[in-house]
Order: C-alpha cells, then sequence, then structure tokens
C-alpha cells in the first residue's frame, strides 16, 4: 500500500528549485550525505537540480514502507548506486534487495508506455506508486516525478515545477511522455 500524503509531502519538502532555498531539505540532505560541509550552499544547491530521479524514488520507496530514514540516509546507504549528481546506476530491484524487501524481484520491474491507458489509471494498480519518466521541460534530456493512481486517472508529485498531486494528463503531454515504472 502507499501512503499518498507521505509521498506528497516529502517530494513538497525536497523540492529541486525552491523560491526560497532554505525551504528545501533536498540540497541540505545532499549537504550532509557528502560531507560538503567545507563548500557552500551554492554547490549542494546546484546538485539538487539533477536529483529527480533519486529523489522521486526515495519518496516512493518511503511511502511503501520500503525504507525509513532522511533523503541524506538514503544517499549514504545507497552511495555505490546513486552518484553525487543523483543519477541512479542500478535498477530499482536491486535497492529493494538491500532494503532487504522481500519481493525485491517485483519492484520497478514492470513500465507501462500507453499513454492514454496510464493517464486514465486502467493499466494501474491504486495500492502502488510509479516512477514517471518524461522528457524534461528544456527539451535536452528526461526529468523523473513519483505518482500514483486514483480512481481518475494517474497523479504526479514532482519536485521541480508541475506541482504536488496534479493530475499528470493535466501537466504532461503525449510526446513528453516516455513511461511509468511501478514501485
Amino acid at each position: 500500500m502507499i501512503n499518498k500524503v507521505l509521498l506528497d509531502q516529502i517530494i513538497r519538502d525536497h523540492n529541486q528549485f525552491p523560491v526560497a532555498p532554505e525551504r528545501s531539505l533536498l540540497w541540505q540532505n545532499i549537504r550532509i550525505a557528502y560531507d560538503l560541509n567545507g563548500v557552500t550552499n551554492v554547490k549542494a544547491q546546484e546538485l539538487a537540480k539533477t536529483h529527480c530521479n533519486s529523489l522521486a524514488l526515495y519518496a516512493l520507496f518511503r511511502a511503501r514502507g520500503f525504507f525509513d530514514g532522511d533523503y541524506a540516509s538514503w544517499l549514504l546507504k545507497f552511495k555505490n548506486e546513486i552518484r553525487q549528481d543523483g543519477y541512479v546506476t542500478v535498477l530499482a530491484e536491486k535497492l529493494a534487495k538491500d532494503c532487504g524487501i522481500a519481493d525485491y524481484k517485483n519492484i520497478g520491474n514492470t513500465y507501462f508506455e500507453n499513454y492514454n491507458e496510464v493517464m486514465n489509471g486502467s493499466c494501474l494498480n491504486k495500492d502502488k506508486g510509479y516512477k514517471i519518466k518524461v522528457e524534461n521541460i528544456a527539451g535536452t534530456g528526461n526529468h523523473f516525478m513519483a505518482g500514483y493512481a486514483e480512481e481518475d486517472g494517474l497523479y504526479l508529485s514532482d519536485s521541480s515545477s508541475r506541482g504536488i498531486r496534479v493530475k499528470a494528463d493535466k501537466v504532461i503531454s503525449k510526446n513528453k511522455f516516455k513511461w511509468v515504472g511501478e514501485i
């Protein structure tokens, strides 16, 4: 079962591009995890801009009850699997195994690519969470978000600019959509 309220709160508290940087826990946790105390806040804030993939997985793992701890603890636990820039070098299955999830082989191995079925939720399980992959706003790479299914379709919480608990089809166009992966 996914705790949707917790997922939304984690993403809200870990904004990648906050108006007031001191209000985001993301760069503060990055600074702690990578021992950047001797470096300015600017370095940690710069790293935060590329942590969407790791952060989405962290929020989903926390909301599913697979991991208990702050984002710094997540980064420290997976220091060999998550690079300093937030790039995740392994599949979610490996992270789940390392978290002691008995059914780890079923974590992160189911993907849905049909835009209409994903957006209306017909292929989604309301008890699970979803890592959402889209083309980034600039069109220069990928962006990842966390989401979940409701009766009327897929909802997302975005650490960037799309919002918290937003109906996905309102902010993701068919041409930007890549896939969702079940967590």
